[in-house]
């Protein structure tokens, strides 16, 4: 609370309908073609704790594809990017992004990559140089990130980029690459 009203995490995070109050609060995950040709997309609304699993949910299911392998009798997939560090990139997007503008979450899947956009503002104490490198952590919303921490989506130390980049590696993909553009 902030006085006697909710704070906006409060909403965001555990609202029931998070959208009725900040419309650009949900996310969006498409399948490309190419940067203009759109194949399918979906709408991801609720609350930010819900739309983690819903995201990971429908990238899994619809989006991505899973390689499927046998260890003895039992199947294995396995899916063409790493579980962990997606579910790292949707988080920190998730929590770094800016409520107050009408940007919204964007998952856009290639064929040869998979793209995030989400609006955010970084911290010019961790600028994007700083990614790959051990770094403290400055989220735009630490009120977000405390929540998240205490549900043990995050361990708020600055080393998720960096869990990104190794979780690429060890899966035998390119590094990550990390661009910012902001307009004044």
């Amino acid at each position: 609370y902030d006085g006697k009203y909710l704070k906006r995490a409060a909403i965001l995070l555990f609202g029931k309908n998070p959208q009725q109050y900040y419309i650009q609060s949900h996310s969006k995950i498409g399948r490309f073609l190419s940067e203009t040709d759109i194949q399918s997309s979906d709408i991801v609304e609720g609350n930010l704790i819900n739309q983690v699993d819903m995201i990971l949910d429908i990238l899994r299911l619809k989006y991505l594809k899973a390689y499927i392998s046998y260890e003895g009798v039992h199947r294995r997939e396995k899916l063409e990017y790493p579980y962990e560090a997606l579910r790292e990139a949707i988080i920190n997007a998730l929590i770094h992004r800016d409520y107050t503008n009408t940007s919204n979450l964007q998952i856009r899947v290639y064929d040869d990559k998979l793209v995030l956009y989400n609006g955010a503002t970084l911290n010019p104490e961790v600028p994007i140089e700083k990614f790959d490198k051990p770094h403290q952590s400055k989220p735009f919303n630490p009120t977000m990130a405390s929540v998240f921490y205490k549900c043990g989506f995050i361990e708020n130390w600055g080393k998720g980029t960096i869990n990104i980049i190794n979780e690429c590696l060890e899966y035998g993909l390119p590094k990550p690459t990390f661009e910012y553009e902001w307009e004044a």
